[in-house]
């Protein structure tokens, strides 16, 4: 019976035998593949566990460079300000008016220290021979500005300066006596006959002495405003044929009844 059962089974031809070889194949090389792919990732587990190591070594390292790199930088100044090499007293605003601190300073509102025309009383030898303001001499040939001064009952003209400059050029609030003065800003600036006039009260911090300050011929917008020691920015000189500032020196002490200072005994001494 068996041997009837088996004789009545269809015989497998060469196809279906290849077909079979076939299936048996693509099995085998899906089972190659998962174990390719399980040694990958061994490795990469085996990678990511030698990273993570490795990691654990590195961090302390780095932590500690980066507190080396914070310390130092702090140490050195870290490029900032006068560390960094830019002196106090350069003019570093927008529109060149405002400075960050003193320079050094002197008796003198410019650097030139070139005085061009002195006061009634002490006249200097300026550029074109003696010259004092509204002496005989300047009044014949400036009659108009002295009246325009004695007419409003000032005589503020007769104890001024004149000190030569350039075009722009920073006046700076100036020191008195030797010493270092508190400066403040008067405002609104006053119209000049040439330019703007710029006005600071002083207040000297050894002696309490007070003063009043003008710089006539000034550059529109070029006063500091608030408080500022001597040696600080106060305007700019205007531009103009003439470039000079003219200077106006009073006593703050409204007791005081003889207000008027004779500039040139304050001032770019020499």
């Amino acid at each position: 019976m068996e041997n009837d059962q088996e004789s009545r089974q269809p015989s497998r031809g060469p196809l279906s035998r290849g077909f079979d070889a076939f299936r048996t194949g693509r099995t085998l090389g899906k089972l190659a593949k998962t174990a390719r792919l399980a040694r990958t990732a061994g490795t990469a587990t085996e990678a990511a566990a030698g990273a993570a190591a490795t990691s654990e070594i590195w961090i302390p390292v780095l932590i500690v460079v980066l507190f080396l790199v914070v310390f130092l930088g702090v140490l050195t100044g870290g490029g900032t300000g006068e560390a960094a090499g830019i002196p106090l007293g350069t003019d570093q605003s927008s529109n060149g008016n405002i400075q960050t601190g003193p320079t050094v300073a002197s008796d003198c509102p410019i650097a030139s220290k070139v005085v061009t025309c002195g006061s009634k009383d002490h006249s200097v030898n300026g550029p074109v021979g003696p010259c004092g303001h509204c002496d005989a001499a300047y009044y014949r040939d400036n009659k108009a500005t002295c009246d325009l001064y004695y007419n409003r009952g000032s005589h503020a003209i007769d104890y001024a300066m004149d000190i030569d400059g350039i075009d722009n050029e920073v006046i700076q609030l100036p020191k008195i006596d030797g010493h270092t003065i508190s400066w403040t800003y008067s405002a609104p600036e006053g119209q000049g006959t040439i330019g703007f006039i710029q006005t600071y009260t002083g207040v000297d911090p050894t002696n309490k002495a007070q003063y009043i300050i003008g710089f006539h011929h000034t550059t529109h917008g070029s006063g500091n405003l608030g408080t500022h020691i001597s040696g600080e920015m106060a305007g700019r000189i205007y531009p103009y044929s003439k470039s000079h500032v003219h200077v106006e020196l009073s006593s703050g002490d409204r007791n005081n009844k003889t207000p008027y200072l004779d500039a040139t005994q304050y001032f770019c001494k020499k």
